[in-house]
């Protein structure tokens, strides 16, 4: 299923598109353990009323929004009579092969809880989108400065340009 998302990245906020090539689920909603691979061409999800197609939707946008598109809880979206789901996905896109996960685990026992993340890389691209305002003002201002005083249209005109 190529299913195409914009990833804002880097300093020029360059637009990458991402391919989902394959999913695996395990106890999301009525899936115990689905394991799919998608074409590149795309896939047609066919199926009778209460098969499952709307909530193997649901666990694609889960990975985009981290939440539900139909506004359930997390804990909804387990699998009856279990504790935990776990969402994995097989992506293509420009930058070469990834893989993206999301997991949920209700916690029903009592007792300190220990987590660790570990963060690779963050990136604020409205750091880099600031300083390309800043860079874009600075060379308006400079033009201005150059020509003379200029007409509100022909400022408007510069900034369209941009």
């Amino acid at each position: 299923m190529q299913t195409s998302i914009s990833v804002p990245t880097g300093a020029e906020n360059a637009v990458t598109s991402v391919g989902l090539e394959r999913l695996h689920l395990r106890n999301f909603r009525n899936f115990r353990d689905l394991r799919c691979e998608f074409p590149p061409a795309g896939a047609l999800i066919v199926g009778p009323n209460g098969a499952g197609k709307s909530n193997l939707l649901e666990a694609i946008y889960y990975l985009e929004i981290f939440r539900s598109f139909r506004g359930a809880p997390d804990r909804e979206l387990v699998r009856f009579d279990e504790d935990v789901f776990r969402i994995e996905a097989g992506l293509s896109g420009e930058a070469g092969p990834s893989e993206l996960a999301a997991a949920f685990e209700s916690i029903d026992r009592v007792g300190p809880c220990k987590a660790t993340i570990h963060v690779e890389e963050v990136e604020d691209v409205r750091v880099a989108r600031r300083k390309q305002v800043i860079e874009r003002a600075k060379i308006l201002l400079n033009k201005v400065l150059e020509e003379g005083k200029m007409e509100g249209e022909s400022i408007a005109d510069s900034c369209s340009s941009a």
